[in-house]
């Protein structure tokens, strides 16, 4: 009899979703996209991204970002960082903390009406904003 063992990226999409919902933001951004495809995949499904909590140092995190994606840092602004992953939820978000140095009236107006749009469009309750990192 062979006996196999099971291998990480065949674990079922349902389960690697509620794998990612319980790691840190960095990585899920840094990390599981590159262990395989399957994983990348999963890491798509806007469940994934319910719960943002930026890690900190923020300005270390979004350098790694950067370079990791090859992103030039003249392309990209803190608050177009923090709308990607506000996207990638696809509404589903449920609570996201964001720096407290990102906290500027319009900034947060931007994410608030965005964040509305999408649960709009979901049909899902209000998500919780909160700064302060």
């Amino acid at each position: 009899m062979v006996e196999s063992n099971p291998r990480w990226e065949d674990l079922n999409t349902d389960c690697l979703v509620m794998v990612f919902q319980k790691i840190g933001l960095e990585s899920l951004i840094l990390g599981v996209p590159f262990v395989c495809n399957s994983w990348y995949n999963a890491s798509l499904n806007p469940q994934c991204w319910r719960y943002l909590c930026f890690p900190t140092p923020f300005d270390l995190f979004m350098a790694r970002f950067m370079n990791e994606y090859r992103i030039d840092k003249h392309k990209l602004s803190v608050f177009g960082f923090v709308k990607l992953f506000v996207h990638r939820s696809q509404g589903s978000i449920a609570w996201i903390e964001i720096p407290y140095w990102c906290s500027e009236l319009q900034s947060l107006e931007s994410l608030s009406d965005e964040l509305h749009r999408q649960q709009k469009d979901q049909d899902l309750s209000s998500a919780e904003l909160k700064y302060g990192l």
